[in-house]
């Protein structure tokens, strides 16, 4: 699945204007933390893409394939763990 610029516009908030439902939309004290939050849930967002992705691809056989993006996935997830400590700490 292919997000286009469109669907990644900031709304103000830091949320970053996604359709999926996340618990950090509130109102950010300054640009940084709002870039930041925005970061969190885009790399979270499309983590979940890649899992769903990796399913795809067993499903057809291809588990070579599908280990790299549960690789992949797991380097996104120790990514994401970092974003948010410093979204906590931005707070």
């Amino acid at each position: 699945m292919h997000v286009t610029n469109e669907e990644h516009s900031h709304c103000g908030c830091g949320c970053g204007g996604h359709e999926h439902t996340h618990d950090h939309c509130t109102q950010p004290k300054n640009e940084d933390e709002a870039v930041l939050a925005y970061m969190l849930d885009h790399n979270r967002h499309h983590a979940q893409e890649l899992v769903t992705i990796a399913a795809h691809l067993r499903e057809q056989g291809k588990e070579d394939v599908a280990k790299q993006i549960d690789k992949a996935v797991e380097d996104f997830e120790k990514g994401n763990m970092r974003l948010s400590i410093a979204v906590s700490l931005i707070q």
